[in-house]
C-alpha cells in the first residue's frame, strides 16, 4: 500500500472512531477500544510519537472508565491488546 492510500485509510478509520466516541452507547465499547489500540500499533509502525502518546492515554482512560481490564470482552484478547 502506498503512503497516500495508507493515509486515506487511516483518516477514514479515525473518522469512524470519532463517530463511535460521540455516542454514549459506543464510546467505550470493545470495538472503540480496539480501534484506539489499532491506532497505537499504527503509530508505532509509522513513528508517530505525538499521536502515539495520545492514543495510549486514550486506550488507558477508556479501559479505566469501563472498569478495568477484566471488563473488556473478546474472550480476554482485548485486555491483552491493551496491555501491549
Amino acid at each position: 500500500m502506498d503512503r497516500d492510500a495508507m493515509l486515506a485509510a487511516r483518516f477514514a478509520a479515525i473518522q469512524k472512531l470519532h463517530a463511535m466516541l460521540a455516542l454514549p452507547e459506543t464510546c467505550m465499547s470493545d470495538d472503540a477500544i480496539a480501534a484506539v489500540v489499532n491506532l497505537v500499533m499504527s503509530d508505532l509502525c509509522a513513528g508517530e510519537t505525538q499521536e502515539l502518546r495520545l492514543h495510549i492515554d486514550g486506550a488507558r482512560e477508556m479501559t479505566r472508565l469501563r472498569g478495568g481490564l477484566s471488563t473488556l470482552g473478546m474472550d480476554g484478547n482485548l485486555a491483552k491488546m491493551v496491555l501491549l
